[in-house]
């Protein structure tokens, strides 16, 4: 399996390397599963857009805040209690006159910019949870096709073939570290058969 840790590339890479060689096979059986598979390559640029949808709003609320923080000289509480001040003058007063409407108009706009990141965090919050179970659901549907292929072809090792065999990006020859990352899927266990003798290891090395 791949695992939520991956990125959702690394799952759109193994869908399209799977739909690929599934499309390309002559057997009607084995190219009957791609349907399946391009099922999940669309359901995950949707969620991929929806995702990356929420990371925008975020940044455009933190842009927003950080802009209405720039523009204001006193933090939100020195600001209410000028205000407070402002109230206990008469209307006319010139420095009431003068400061009271931008300043509130000032506070208004970060108030309602506190509230639009605060929004926009808890959904992208929602967003990576979800993203996490459609990345369960990806790979259940993967190793699905993998246990089709393996019923279809009678040789595990062809089923496995199907699949992109390393986590890198395209291109590539290693992850970030410069290691490989082999992401065959997970398939059930051969049960342990009888122990074998194992020959003694060799000495001197």
């Amino acid at each position: 399996m791949l695992g939520t840790r991956c990125r959702l590339s690394v799952f759109r890479w193994d869908l399209l390397y799977l739909l690929a060689r599934l499309l390309a096979d002559k057997r009607a059986e084995v190219k009957a599963l791609a349907g399946t598979v391009q099922a999940h390559l669309d359901e995950l640029r949707a969620r991929r857009d929806t995702h990356e949808g929420a990371e925008d709003a975020v940044v455009i609320a933190g842009a927003l805040l950080n802009k209405e923080d720039k523009e204001r000289d006193k933090e939100s509480a020195e600001v209410r209690r000028i205000l407070g001040e402002f109230a206990a003058l008469p209307v006319d007063h010139p420095l009431r006159v003068t400061y009271e409407k931008p300043l509130a108009m000032s506070e208004e706009l970060v108030v309602a910019a506190n509230k639009q990141s605060d929004e926009a965090a808890t959904q992208l919050a929602l967003q990576r949870a979800q993203t996490e179970r459609f990345k369960l659901s990806v790979d259940k549907g993967r190793l699905s096709v993998h246990g089709s292929l393996v019923v279809l072809t009678k040789d595990k090792d062809e089923a496995e073939s199907f699949f992109r065999p390393t986590a890198t990006a395209p291109g590539d020859t290693g992850d970030e570290s410069g290691t490989p990352a082999v992401v065959a899927p997970a398939v059930p266990a051969a049960p342990p058969g009888p122990a074998q003798a194992q020959p003694k290891a060799a000495t001197g090395s």
